[in-house]
């Protein structure tokens, strides 16, 4: 059901994600829907059977609203319950790709409040500010043995912290010059 909720937020459709909201359809993934990375090691021939789900189709509703810049979309996922410090972790990608929508990040793991900031969308790092997003906390950690995240380059991990650093110590996102 929340794969649901996000192909409706990537289409930004409002109409369906009131209905499954209203539904009761969690705003979050469960840590047990992630599946167990592929291994690199096994390869196997699927003759035409469609290929496994990837860490990419989990990737929370709030996390692509956030990255569409879509406020209203934010606010209505926070609204009904969505986490303000969700992560998110993509293997061996960094853009999202969802319905031909290609963003480009460079936090390829972090915090939803990240890539808000790195994207520039002031007004959802405030809202995300407001719903209790944590910028302290540690970049999230998924078990994986085969996987490192690639790394942020300086500048962007610069430009991000201290982003949010004065986001916070304005109180507000709104005239925070970056």
């Amino acid at each position: 059901m929340t794969r649901s909720l996000c192909l409706a937020v990537d289409q930004q459709d409002t109409a369906i994600v009131n209905i499954l909201l209203a539904s009761g359809v969690s705003c979050d993934f469960e840590e047990s829907d992630r599946p167990i990375p592929p291994d690199p090691y096994f390869h196997q021939c699927t003759f035409g059977i469609p290929p496994p789900l990837q860490e990419g189709d989990f990737i929370a509703p709030l996390v692509r609203a956030a990255r569409a810049g879509n406020a209203d979309m934010v606010r209505l996922l926070l609204a009904n319950g969505a986490d303000p410090n969700i992560g998110y972790h993509v293997y061996h990608n960094q853009e999202y790709d969802g319905l031909n929508l290609v963003i480009p990040i460079h936090f390829h793991c972090g915090w939803v409040v990240q890539v808000a900031m790195e994207l520039r969308h002031l007004e959802i790092v405030q809202l995300l500010l407001d719903s209790g997003a944590d910028v302290d906390l540690p970049q999230p950690v998924w078990p994986v043995r085969s996987h490192t995240c690639p790394l942020v380059p300086r500048s962007v991990y610069l430009m991000v912290t201290a982003g949010l650093e004065a986001a916070v110590a304005a109180g507000k996102g709104s005239g925070v010059a970056i």
